[in-house]
């Protein structure tokens, strides 16, 4: 049976970590504005397959267009904001990738999740502009790491701005995508 997962607040703290490493280090904004405005937001928990749980704000809806794979797809076509969680089993995931040879033995099981997902949404991208660093993060017992970049897509006539989220499970591997326009990013 698989252990309840609980993603509270992915996305405040992608949006907050976001906002936060974006703007005070390209724009030179106060970090502290970003904090504030950003408890201005309402969230409503949402429960996945007894999976996992995850907060996401109270102005998205529910969309089923996002990503055949996503497990949870939410929106706000008004703002432009979107995100997806994206789960697999960790055992599958390791399995397959061995088999294709492109498995790193040097790294985590979440590292090469990580850098495997990462390359796989920039694929999409025409340049991607800028990129913060990976940076790794606790939430409880579980492992996550994050990266945030800027890219343009062809098709869309504004820069996107994304930010993702890889977190490891006892059993399951998941990725927690959000993105919006560059203007809209905070």
């Amino acid at each position: 049976m698989k252990k309840n997962l609980v993603l509270t607040g992915a996305v405040a703290i992608g949006t907050l970590l976001s906002a936060c490493s974006s703007s005070s280090s390209r724009d030179g904004e106060n970090i502290f504005d970003a904090i504030a405005d950003l408890s201005k937001v309402k969230y409503d928990r949402k429960e996945i397959n007894d999976l996992y749980s995850m907060e996401v704000p109270a102005n998205m809806t529910m969309s089923t267009s996002l990503n055949d794979e996503a497990s949870l797809q939410y929106n706000n076509l008004y703002k432009e904001h979107y995100v997806i969680v994206i789960n697999e089993e960790k055992e599958e995931f390791i399995d397959v990738f061995k088999q294709l040879d492109v498995y790193d033995e040097d790294m985590s099981v979440l590292e090469n999740y990580a850098t495997s997902q990462e390359a796989f949404t920039k694929e999409a991208a025409n340049s991607v502009l800028w990129e913060s660093k990976m940076s790794t993060f606790k939430a409880g017992k579980l492992k996550g790491m994050r990266k945030d970049f800027d890219a343009s897509v062809l098709g869309v006539p504004e820069d996107i701005a994304y930010s993702l989220g890889f977190v490891e499970g006892e059993e399951t591997m998941y990725m927690i995508m959000s993105w919006t326009l560059q203007s809209e990013r905070d």
